[in-house]
């Protein structure tokens, strides 16, 4: 009886050493799919592309010189600088003058922070194509390691070494996998298609993106004067000062017993407690989430550290399995499961620097993290 038992495991060893060759060879035709006519996309073609394909950005641009038009309409009629209440009209004028130019200095930083919030998008875009990749990658030999679990499972059924529950098992085990691997399929094309309409390629481009995200800590800082710095430079910010003189001027300019105006003097002083206020509290959120974002990064510099470590490990014991392989004292499963076990790690260390890559664009220029003044629609070539 253990006789028979030896040689069916020598059996099984040779039939999963003659499937391997055709495992291998239906690996080799997926992977050498799509490679034809390739060409190399950095992060930086990517964003000059998109800067040049986005409709929205040239509204904007546009909207800077129809302000301007708007704001020298608005000047041509102040006949003199009104220094307190007195003349309605005169005093009505200059209001629409101050209104108009903040409208028209608004529009340029506008489209510098449409401009930052492009940079920001094409960035998210780069970077989920390039973990939808790796997902794909990763489920790939998912459907792999399965696959030699649900042979050696069947060949261990077939010679009474394991129950019908545990062939079960490694048969839904395959199944899933390959289940996933459609919908990592899926979403690999569903982000192809989105990066492509981005940038305005066509459709059916599949660049070589060579620019991945790559980790660099921000360390100790100055977390105050950063957040100082960002605050100085927030063009919500910059906005809500600006509704804070404006009030203030149409408080100075206020005419009294004048019948046509509806609100009162009282109502006026509400008018600048309320902008001082909410200029307040831009600040004061925009500083919350500068300093939020920064201990996030950090959080995910030690998570990476730790990932690291143990992609170290685990790229050390694929090196012994390899070399156990490679002198038949290990089987392609063994190989696969130790393979695995290092894409995985991988993922998920390319996972967290693509967090990391996003949240420092964030941490320099919030406004671009909150989406800027205009969104990214574009035209695909």
């Amino acid at each position: 009886m253990k006789k028979l038992k030896k040689l069916c495991i020598v059996l099984m060893a040779a039939f999963i050493a003659l499937t391997a060759v055709g495992a291998a060879a239906a690996a080799g035709e997926e992977a050498g799919r799509g490679g034809a006519g390739q060409f190399q996309l950095t992060y930086r073609q990517a964003l000059d592309m998109a800067l040049s394909n986005s409709y929205s950005l040239k509204n904007v641009g546009e909207d800077i010189d129809r302000s301007y038009e708007v704001r020298q309409n608005a000047s041509d009629k102040v006949k003199y600088v009104p220094l307190g209440p007195g003349n309605e009209a005169a005093n009505r004028a200059y209001t629409g003058l101050v209104q108009a130019d903040l409208t028209w200095q608004m529009t340029k930083k506008n489209y510098e922070s449409a401009k930052d919030s492009l940079a920001y998008t094409v960035r998210q875009s780069y970077n989920a194509l390039l973990q939808a990749q790796g997902k794909k990658r990763l489920a790939d030999l998912s459907v792999e390691n399965e696959y030699w679990k649900n042979l050696l499972a069947e060949l261990k059924y077939q010679v009474g070494m394991t129950s019908s529950i545990e062939r079960s098992q490694a048969r839904s085990g395959y199944n899933a996998a390959r289940d996933s691997r459609q919908a990592a399929e899926k979403a690999l094309e569903d982000s192809w298609q989105a990066f492509n309409r981005l940038v305005g390629l066509s459709l059916d481009s599949r660049p070589l993106l060579t620019d991945p995200p790559q980790m660099k800590a921000v360390g100790e800082i100055d977390l105050d004067a950063h957040a100082a710095r960002v605050v100085s430079e927030s063009p919500s910010v910059w906005l809500s000062e600006q509704q804070v003189n404006l009030a203030k001027l149409e408080l100075d300019l206020f005419t009294f017993n004048n019948p046509s105006n509806p609100d009162t003097y009282q109502a006026k002083k509400i008018d600048v407690t309320k902008s001082m206020n909410s200029a307040a509290e831009v600040k004061d959120q925009l500083d919350k989430l500068v300093r939020s974002l920064y201990y996030s990064m950090r959080q995910l510099e030690d998570q990476h550290s730790t990932l690291q470590s143990s992609l170290e490990v685990a790229e050390q014991a694929l090196k012994i399995a390899r070399v156990r392989y490679e002198v038949g004292m290990a089987i392609k499963a063994d190989l696969v499961a130790a393979e695995l076990a290092v894409e995985q790690l991988r993922q998920q260390v390319s996972d967290i620097a693509a967090q990391h890559d996003s949240m420092k664009m964030a941490f320099e220029k919030p406004w671009a993290y909150g989406g800027g003044a205009t969104g990214t629609s574009s035209r695909s070539r």
